[in-house]
């Protein structure tokens, strides 16, 4: 998040609002933006909870995205052809095909 913010400034772009972070969790979601601790997260190091920190100083907010129209699916997930190239042609920034 603090280096989005640096990239952000290092390219002259005035950003002053929350960075958008779009998920399709559910649950990552609400452990991000409510502060209570439930009895599945124990195991989690304080480390995994930077995002809430970021939530409560505005660096950043999180929304929520539907599965299928989320283009990280791309990277994490295999893919049939006809979710692939929607995808790709999003993040290649093409309009054509």
């Amino acid at each position: 998040m603090k280096y989005s913010r640096k990239v952000l400034h290092d390219l002259g772009i005035k950003y002053f609002g929350p960075i958008p972070i779009f998920c399709d969790s559910k649950g990552a979601i609400e452990n991000a933006k409510h502060p209570t601790t439930k009895n599945k997260l124990k195991h989690c190091d304080l480390k995994c909870f930077f995002i809430r920190e970021c939530v409560d100083r505005h660096i950043v907010s999180v929304h929520k995205i539907a599965g299928i129209v989320n283009p990280a699916d791309i990277g994490t997930k295999l893919l049939g052809k006809s979710k692939f190239i929607p995808f790709a042609n999003y993040l290649l920034n093409r309009s054509d095909v």
